[in-house]
């Protein structure tokens, strides 16, 4: 009925400060939903980020973090790489690791500016794509560098991804 309906305000209440939403459920929406509805995922998205602009002051604040663990992942890969005690047991299972976690990253913001556009405009003032471009360089240097590794067929592998 037409009573029951929340009004604007209560709704982007309702959403934000009960935290029924927050960046990494939207985040999850995201990265899951887009591929099976994206349109759908994209009028939900509209409407959660439109009727509580806080949202995108929270994605600001997360893209730091995001960011900085995403710079952490591969420089741990990359100091294990350039010592030279670990760089000849550099582990495939590390590197797979370290791949799948920033490709996980990197796809899950990828759904996010696929889905809501806007978020590009965040996405770009936190300086993802320079993030995004130092990891591949460290991840590429520490692969190059653990020699153990050449034999695996896993750097072949990972650069072509």
């Amino acid at each position: 009925a037409d009573n029951e309906r929340l009004s604007n305000g209560a709704h982007s209440a309702l959403l934000y400060d009960t935290w029924l939403m927050d960046i990494p459920k939207l985040l999850d929406m995201c990265a899951v939903y887009s591929a099976v509805d994206l349109v759908l995922t994209q009028r939900v998205m509209r409407n959660v980020f439109q009727s509580q602009p806080k949202y995108l002051n929270d994605l600001g604040e997360a893209l730091p973090l995001v960011c900085g663990a995403m710079n952490a992942a591969s420089l741990q890969l990359m100091r294990q790489a350039l010592d030279d005690a670990h760089a000849s047991t550099l582990s495939a299972d590390s590197v797979r690791d370290t791949c799948l976690y920033l490709s996980d990253c990197a796809l899950t913001l990828l759904a996010l500016m696929r889905v809501y556009h806007e978020s590009a405009v965040v996405c770009w003032r936190h300086s993802l794509l320079q993030t995004l471009a130092a990891t591949h360089c460290q991840l590429v240097a520490a692969t190059r560098r653990g020699s153990a590794l050449h034999d695996t067929g896993l750097i072949d592998d990972a650069l072509q991804k």
